[in-house]
């Protein structure tokens, strides 16, 4: 199967974010705000420089990616894909969104499961109060 780009590391950058923000402030927020406040809001990288070295021989195949993911969404190139911050930016949001999606299903199944499961033992426990 084909691994993104950077993949783990912009992984890394969410799972540490979800770490600083704690449980509490993670099951107050939907899944899009997190995402926005993980990668807009705190970036991987603050300067052109770092955003350059990051991307290193991949730039291409980042801003391919880029435009595809864009045109295909929104139906224009929106990020200046001139400018390496924005791009560092864009790709870290885009590939974010993906892991963050994927996680707010598991943490639904997850929620589900425990719920079904604590409606269950209720149920056991009322039929045992009956007998």
């Amino acid at each position: 199967m084909y691994q993104l780009f950077k993949f783990d590391e912009i992984e890394q950058h969410w799972l540490n974010y979800l770490e600083q923000l704690g449980p509490k402030e993670t099951e107050s927020k939907d899944t899009f705000k997190l995402c926005v406040e993980a990668f807009d809001y705190r970036p991987m990288f603050s300067y052109e420089k770092d955003c350059i070295e990051w991307l290193d021989d991949h730039v291409f195949e980042v801003l391919e990616y880029i435009k595809r993911h864009e045109i295909e969404v929104f139906g224009a190139l929106y990020t200046d894909l001139a400018n390496p911050y924005d791009v560092v930016l864009s790709y870290t949001f885009i590939v974010g969104r993906q892991i963050v999606e994927k996680w707010g299903k598991e943490r639904k199944t997850l929620q589900t499961s425990i719920y079904l499961r604590l409606r269950s033992v209720d149920k056991e426990l009322r039929l045992s109060e009956e007998n």
